[in-house]
Parts: structure tokens; C-alpha cells; sequence
């Protein structure tokens, strides 16, 4: 059974893209130094300014990472799938935290400690460019909802997270494309800097016009070519 975890874990390294370029004695190698934790729904995993002293890739599960106003108001950075790390940023340069960080459903994470993990990459440097490319694509996702918030009406800036979540999650039925990841209406509004308020009246006006069907928090997007329309998806 230890066996068995273990080539999974080897797997999981070997098929994401900062560890693409080892061997498989350095995946062994790395998977020595890996501990496994487990979330319950809605469970932190670490805070905002906690110390970054790991790096973690999920096994199963999702994670969403967010930051909160003092108000209370949440903007949702990002979210991460099996398969994918987080947690890069303070894990490299040894600050805090930059955001929040929580288990969107039952979720098991692969850990490695800062102390063992730099030492690896000082032996095996090829590992940070795929580091360079997931920071960049992090740099490109921030920039980009900045530019969105600036720019884009409140029906564009929605339409387009529905493109998004499409492209990611979108699972075709006969009536659309049903997009396989609960979110709530709050959760949604995080995604794209919105309140729930303004959420809930524009998915109210696109279920009636018939662009969309609502499912106890799931959405399928009945007419993709107007929803990419409004979102100006074309021209982006």
C-alpha cells in the first residue's frame, strides 16, 4: 500500500510541468521528502502572512485561493486543481503569505518542506524554469482580472469568467455546456470581483432570457455563442 502511494506520488510529480525534465531516481528522491495532508470542505490551509515554508501540489480534491477585505469581501484569485502546486511564491523567496488558501471540497495535498525542497533545486536548477512559467502565468491571470475590473462591463466581466470556467470545467449535455464545478453565487462574484447582489440579478436575467440554466449551484450555459459575444470573447 506504502508502495503503491509512493508511485502515485511519483506520478503526479512526473506529470506536472516543474518536474517534467527528472529521472525517476530523482522523482523517488523528491517523494522521500513529501508528507501527505488531508482538508475537510471549507477547512484552511493556511492564511494570508502565515510563513511559507512549503510547497504543495494537490492530489485530489480543489483548492481556492483568495483574499479577503477587512470588510469581508472575498476576491478569489485562483483556483487549483489535482494535479497542480500552489503556494509558490512565499515557498521561494521565505516571506508570508501572499493570500488565503482552502480546500473547496474534500482535498489531499502532497507537502514539501522548504528546508529539503531548496536543497533539491540547487542540484537539479532545470526544475526552475518550470517555476519561472507557473509565476508568470500567475503574473498574466492577476494582471489580466485587474485589466477586466478596469475595463469590462459587469455582464462582459461575467460572461467572460463563464468562458473561462467552460474551457476548464465545461462538460457538453444535450442542452449546453454544463459547467462541472460548484461555485456559489458569492464564490462566483469572488471570481470576478463582484458582489453576490450583482451576481444573482445578472444569471436572474440570463436563466429568464434563456442563456443559462441554474442547478443548486451549478450552471450550464445553454447559448455559448451569445454568453461569448457578451464577453467579447473574439476580439480578447
Amino acid at each position: 500500500m506504502a508502495r503503491k502511494a509512493a508511485l502515485d506520488r511519483r506520478q503526479l510529480l512526473a506529470g506536472n510541468r516543474l518536474f517534467r525534465h527528472l529521472g525517476n531516481v530523482e522523482l523517488d528522491e523528491l517523494v522521500t521528502y513529501a508528507k501527505v495532508r488531508r482538508y475537510r470542505q471549507n477547512q484552511t490551509i493556511y492564511h494570508k502572512a502565515d510563513a511559507g515554508v512549503s510547497l504543495m501540489a494537490v492530489l485530489s480534491g480543489r483548492v481556492k485561493i483568495s483574499s479577503v477585505s477587512a470588510d469581508g469581501k472575498e476576491a478569489i484569485l485562483n483556483i487549483i486543481d489535482a494535479g497542480t502546486v500552489f503556494g509558490e511564491i512565499a515557498f521561494l523567496d521565505g516571506k508570508d503569505r501572499s493570500a488565503d488558501a482552502a480546500a473547496m471540497e474534500d482535498t489531499e495535498l502532497m507537502v514539501l518542506d522548504r528546508r529539503d525542497f531548496i536543497p533539491f533545486l540547487e542540484k537539479h536548477p532545470q526544475i526552475s524554469v518550470g517555476l519561472i512559467e507557473v509565476l508568470c502565468e500567475r503574473l498574466r491571470r492577476t494582471s489580466e482580472m485587474l485589466e477586466d475590473s478596469a475595463f469590462l462591463t459587469l455582464p462582459m466581466r461575467l460572461a467572460k469568467q463563464l468562458v473561462w470556467l467552460m474551457s476548464e470545467y465545461g462538460q457538453e449535455t444535450e442542452s449546453g455546456t454544463r459547467i462541472e464545478l460548484k461555485l456559489s453565487q458569492r464564490e462566483l462574484g469572488g471570481l470576478v470581483g463582484l458582489s453576490r447582489e450583482n451576481i444573482n440579478r445578472q444569471l436572474r436575467a440570463w436563466h429568464k432570457e434563456g442563456l443559462i440554466a441554474l442547478d443548486g449551484g451549478y450552471i450550464t450555459v445553454l447559448d455559448v455563442d451569445t454568453i461569448e459575444e457578451i464577453a467579447d470573447y473574439l476580439a480578447l
